[in-house]
């Protein structure tokens, strides 16, 4: 049959989305972009690996786009007329290289690659490119800087790779064609690819209806810790032991996504999830399954970036000069370069958890995960599961497949214990086996988990008052008690204060948009004068208020949250006739506040009923 190629589009003899599957493997085992255009020299594919100077500047104005048209033409015709892979210096200076895709002799389309260098630049020569362009040359040289210098060597190996590939592309889609040996020339490109995925961080291993390994590659392999080098065509239950959880999936082509899965090779735990597709034939039926391994460790990571599970704060991020705090600070220093556990005390809204990131960040977990678990805001009944995981069908409700627990998530990082005072007494002896152990055992599992993690409690209670109570075992606070770092309350810090409030309205005017400069003398006076008691917390939400009702660009004490500018200190009223409605209002909205708005709190705090609160506050006027 003769075609004329001219006539014939790319797209109409190959699958897109095999050219953008071929081009974004080539690219990322060579490290160099990829793109492939028809024979119009228009792409036909996303682009993929391209860099700033060539995406950002190149080839996002008029004149640089023209000279890279005119380069990838020049590339593709040159290679099309010498039959070898070209390599060459763009209009723009950068090294690239092309390969054509033929048919019946005519060129129906190009793959280009490149976007590297094969030598230090002449700086001068991309200067000029620069001022052609009509860009910044100190950004151009800055982009420059981030290209790539690859010997020649190198760049020759992957076009010559590139020809290889293009030229068997071109030759398959003449089969295609023609209907001529199809499925071998379709086999080689499954080859080539398949070759592709040696270079994948993920695991991928093929089985076929027979239970057979098919096809696996080096991640899989090192995933599973196979000792067999030549494990392609053997059996899964040879392989892995007749009770594999993989064997099963495959006998029964389930589809599966991230399921945990946990073999024992050669004495050794392995712990990866795992995903599964069934491999369709054209007819519909099933030929086998194909996974997808990872690293459970690889993966806890991920979930941990995701949930939030890191630190953000460090020492720069604690405010103070005050005596107690310099001291904290020294004893923060301490904390990370040490192993040993931490406890800190200190009343609530004092900054505990901020110290515990801070530690971390500066110690030598601080690339591994940050986990906080607040103690006395997890249910009771489900303390044990949130810290320890469970296993499938440990519990009704318990999710498919288990679920790993907070000292898992924190393996190889570190484990905030807030509120560790509120943990129930029979979940503390399981706590103490694993400082003692670091190891885990899930509700309703009986493997054992090894976990690396540092632990660092906090409490805003006396421990050592629990423990004489017998409210606290006296063996897990001396294990959690090995340094200890008490943050003083505000209302101990002298002049912190002040430079908190300075800090805080710094952070506020960027994250509320508002102008605001700082404040008057008399809202310095009232701040200093107030007691507190919630600490840094309730300074914090009283000038993030302060910043909300400001009218102008200096904050006034008539700013302030009433219950601060008007604490009820009665001594300090002598001479001045005060209403006792006022009284008890002042008394009502200072212990809200105290307690953040948290009623029950507040009703146990005055000595009255919940029911009773809302009335007065009702009745007062005053907001919960």
């Amino acid at each position: 049959m003769d075609f004329n190629g001219e006539e014939i589009n790319l797209l109409d003899v190959i699958d897109l989305e095999f050219l953008q599957q071929f081009q974004d493997t080539f690219a990322r085992v060579t490290g160099v972009a990829a793109l492939i255009f028809d024979k119009n020299n228009n792409p036909v594919t996303q682009p993929i690996n391209f860099i700033d100077i060539c995406m950002k500047y190149n080839r996002s104005c008029s004149e640089g786009l023209k000279r890279c048209k005119i380069s990838d033409k020049k590339g593709a015709e040159e290679s099309t007329r010498t039959g070898k892979p070209a390599v060459y210096h763009c209009e723009n200076g950068m090294v690239d290289f092309a390969a054509p895709i033929m048919l019946n002799g005519v060129r129906i389309g190009a793959i280009l690659g490149g976007q590297v260098l094969s030598e230090q630049p002449e700086k001068e020569k991309f200067i000029k490119h620069a001022e052609v362009l009509g860009v910044d040359p100190n950004e151009y040289l800055e982009a420059l800087n981030k290209v790539k210098i690859i010997p020649e060597e190198k760049i020759m190996e992957a076009a010559n790779l590139l020809y290889l590939v293009s030229s068997k592309i071109s030759k398959m889609i003449e089969n295609q064609i023609r209907n001529e040996e199809l499925q071998e020339e379709r086999n080689q490109a499954y080859e080539l690819l398949a070759a592709a995925t040696s270079s994948f961080t993920e695991g991928l291993m093929a089985v076929d209806n027979d239970g057979r390994i098919i096809h696996i590659n080096p991640a899989a392999f090192a995933i599973m810790k196979l000792s067999d080098k030549d494990v392609v065509g053997k059996s899964l239950s040879l392989i892995l032991g007749s009770n594999n959880k993989f064997s099963e999936t495959a006998r029964n082509c389930i589809w599966n996504t991230d399921e945990e899965i946990v073999l024992d090779q050669g004495g050794e735990r392995i712990h990866c999830t795992s995903s599964s597709r069934p491999i369709l034939k054209e007819n519909g039926t099933i030929a086998g399954v194909v996974f997808t391994l990872r690293e459970i460790r690889k993966v806890r990571n991920l979930v941990n970036r995701m949930v939030g599970a890191t630190a953000r704060f460090t020492c720069e991020d604690i405010i103070g000069e005050s005596e107690g705090m310099k001291k904290a600070f020294k004893l923060i220093s301490v904390a990370a370069n040490s192993r040993s556990n931490v406890l800190l005390t200190g009343e609530s809204g004092t900054g505990k958890e901020l110290f515990a990131q801070a530690i971390h960040n500066h110690s030598g977990r601080s690339e591994g995960p940050f986990v906080a678990v607040n103690c006395a805001a997890l249910p009771r009944e489900l303390i044990q599961s949130e810290l320890f995981g469970y296993n499938e069908g440990a519990f009704t409700g318990a999710k498919r497949g288990g679920n790993p627990g907070k000292f898992e998530l924190a393996n190889e990082g570190t484990i905030f214990l807030d509120e560790i005072g509120d943990m129930p007494m029979e979940l503390q002896v399981n706590l103490l086996r694993v400082l003692q152990e670091r190891k885990v055992t899930r509700v309703g599992g009986e493997k054992v988990i090894p976990v690396n993690v540092r632990i660092i409690a906090a409490t805003n209670k006396d421990l050592m008052r629990a423990v004489e109570e017998g409210r606290f075992r006296e063996d897990l606070y001396y294990r959690l008690n090995v340094l200890n770092i008490h943050i003083p309350p505000l209302r101990e810090r002298g002049k912190d204060i002040d430079l908190l409030t300075i800090h805080l309205i710094n952070i506020f005017s960027e994250n509320l948009g508002k102008e605001i400069d700082g404040a008057e003398l008399e809202f310095f006076e009232a701040i200093r004068n107030y007691s507190w008691p919630g600490n840094v917390r309730e300074l914090q939400n009283a000038v993030e208020y302060a910043m909300n009702v400001a009218e102008v660009e200096y904050l006034s004490v008539t700013d302030l949250p009433r219950s601060i500018h008007r604490e009820p200190n009665f001594l300090q009223e002598v001479g001045t006739v005060i209403s006792l409605t006022e009284i008890e209002r002042i008394t009502v909205e200072s212990t809200l506040n105290r307690f953040n708005g948290n009623i029950t709190k507040t009703a146990k705090a005055l000595g009255i009923g919940r029911n009773t609160l809302y009335d007065k506050l009702r009745k007062l006027g005053v907001r919960a």
